[in-house]
């Protein structure tokens, strides 16, 4: 087995202002691990957690799942509690979780937050993602939608992207976040933080 570190960051405001003395839960199948505070930056200090071992993320033969799971729970006096499920730590890699909070005072009707803990989703190397799931090739796009490829004449990189949280033909809400966020999203999600740097770079262009 490797070791691992998880390090919380809670802000407001989109980011703009720590959040001090917000009080961080982290545990697994339901013990508790850890009981932290956010100093003056919102931040937690790293704390170890046990994960596979590095090595069975690069070994295109094992067939298990190579990072482990936490949960982590993060509260403070006038913000609604937010509950992240299935967090992902892997050996030798510190995984910083951003947590936005939102003050009770900006909610009409706080919702009981067991009920809407944030589930992280698995990496998409642990699942298989099928057309039903929303995810279409460009073939299928054109043949469900009638949209063709677009290809511009230079690359353009935006400040925003509006992202649509579900199928596309779904009634999911569309959410705008920095472009730079959404490649940490997305790409977070598309392989493991314990690749060479080459993969890693090679993967997020």
């Amino acid at each position: 087995m490797g070791t691992g570190f998880l390090r919380v960051s809670a802000t407001t405001a989109e980011a703009a202002l720590p959040v001090v003395g917000a009080k961080v839960t982290i545990s697994q199948n339901e013990r508790t691990l850890y009981t932290l505070m956010t100093d003056a930056d919102g931040n937690t200090e790293a704390v170890a957690i046990t994960a596979p071992d590095k090595e069975l993320s690069l070994d295109p033969e094992f067939d298990g799942v190579p990072y482990a799971y936490c949960d982590v729970d993060v509260s403070a006096e006038g913000y609604v509690e937010e509950i992240f499920h299935n967090v992902e730590i892997f050996d030798a890699n510190t995984t910083i979780l951003p947590v936005n909070m939102t003050p009770e005072a900006a909610i009409v009707e706080i919702a009981d937050p067991e009920e809407y803990g944030k589930i992280i989703s698995s990496n998409t190397l642990q699942e298989t993602y099928l057309p039903e799931h929303g995810l279409l090739m460009a073939e299928e796009r054109h043949q469900e939608y009638g949209i063709d490829p677009l290809a511009l004449s230079s690359v353009v990189i935006p400040l925003y992207v509006t992202v649509h949280l579900g199928s596309p033909t779904s009634n999911a809400s569309n959410v705008t976040v920095p472009f730079r966020d959404y490649i940490k999203n997305v790409a977070s999600h598309e392989f493991y933080p314990t690749w060479p740097d080459a993969a890693l770079e090679a993967n997020i262009y």
